[in-house]
């Protein structure tokens, strides 16, 4: 499914924009927040909260047999690891590099500040290399979602300079299969390790008149 050319699914999909320019940080700052968040709740004077975290924390192998009130009173044990455990193992993962493995791959060729650029995004692969044989271009994959992008979002994502190896894999992200693909694949994850998080200006129609002053 091309969704250029269908407004009421890109409007839904994307909010008028490039799909990629919402996300203004990568889910891997989200998961590990989320695990911080656990561990501090679990921690928490409230009693709703510690016994909502510690139910979560049961699913842990070491504590599948405990009771609520002893992940809580044993809570001091437990880190930032077993919390990314618990949120690996919540997204279908037995553990958190396996998780953080998964995402790099899904997600190394996503660039918020590219919201500028026009890319053509697809439901599916067949409808997405049909365009790309007929218009060019580098057919790429985020998530399970497949685009054609012009060079300048491959330059944006600091990838321009493996012309040989683009090359060699047709200009299609999804030819796994060809060591040059590995070549890119190695380079777009340390840029995206690497990329500062991108953080949205805030909108200051939504201040206070005498802040805005």
């Amino acid at each position: 499914m091309f969704l250029k050319f269908q407004p009421a699914k890109w409007e839904q999909w994307a909010s008028k924009r490039n799909y990629m320019s919402n996300l203004n940080r990568s889910r891997l700052d989200e998961l590990k927040i989320k695990a911080c968040l656990l561990l501090k709740n679990l921690k928490d004077t409230d009693p709703e909260k510690s016994r909502k975290a510690a139910q979560r924390f049961t699913q842990l192998s070491f504590l599948s047999g405990c009771r609520i009130e002893q992940v809580i009173n044993d809570s001091s044990i437990l880190k930032l690891k077993h919390a990314l455990l618990v949120i690996a193992m919540e997204n279908g993962c037995n553990s958190w590099t396996s998780l953080r493995d998964k995402i790099i791959k899904e997600d190394c060729l996503y660039y918020a500040n590219g919201g500028s650029i026009l890319n053509h995004w697809f439901g599916n692969y067949p409808e997405a290399k049909s365009f790309h044989q007929i218009n060019g271009g580098y057919l790429l994959q985020y998530r399970h979602h497949y685009f054609v992008c012009q060079e300048e979002f491959v330059e944006q994502l600091g990838l321009t300079s493996f012309k040989g190896e683009w090359e060699a894999i047709a200009h299609d992200w999804t030819n796994v299969d060809k060591p040059e693909w590995n070549i890119l694949f190695q380079q777009a994850k340390h840029n995206y390790l690497n990329r500062p998080t991108y953080v949205a200006a805030p909108d200051k129609s939504k201040r206070p008149e005498w802040l805005t002053k």
